[in-house]
């Protein structure tokens, strides 16, 4: 099982999103956006059972993500790069940029789940995500 110890120069624990990871890795493998982009595109907020602001602030104050001054939220992918590397999360999840179908740019998502990898859905694809057998135990620390 994977380290989930890391904490951040603001003091907040990424425990939380090591052990949610690790929990979700034996589900069926499914893209997830960090934005909200559509109602009809699956993303990690709606997964983990939170608002999509109280999803951006655990971000932030983790230190994966970032508010401008006019309040936009900036997504950090070198540091959601260093969580996975530094709790050995590669293999559970990945972090991907893609433009889903109708959007002008690119977006993030991460897959979460590992069976079935090589089939997972297109990142940004229209439908309701991979169902996550535990999902009420690992939304409880969120």
């Amino acid at each position: 099982m994977a380290e989930a110890t890391v904490t951040t120069e603001s003091g907040y624990n990424l425990e939380m999103f090591a052990a949610f990871f690790v929990g979700a890795s034996e589900a069926e493998a499914h893209y997830y956006s960090i934005k909200q982009l559509h109602k009809d595109i699956p993303d990690l907020a709606r997964l983990l059972g939170v608002s999509q602001d109280n999803f951006q602030a655990l971000l932030v104050a983790s230190g994966l993500g970032s508010l401008r001054k006019n309040g936009q939220f900036i997504f950090k992918k070198n540091k959601f790069d260093s969580f996975l590397n530094e709790n050995k999360l590669q293999d559970m999840c990945e972090l991907v940029s893609r433009q889903p179908k109708g959007f002008g740019n690119q977006h993030w998502f991460v897959k979460v789940g590992t069976k079935l990898g090589n089939e997972a859905a297109v990142p940004g694809a229209k439908g309701i995500g991979a169902s996550i057998r535990n999902i009420r135990s690992l939304r409880a620390s969120f």
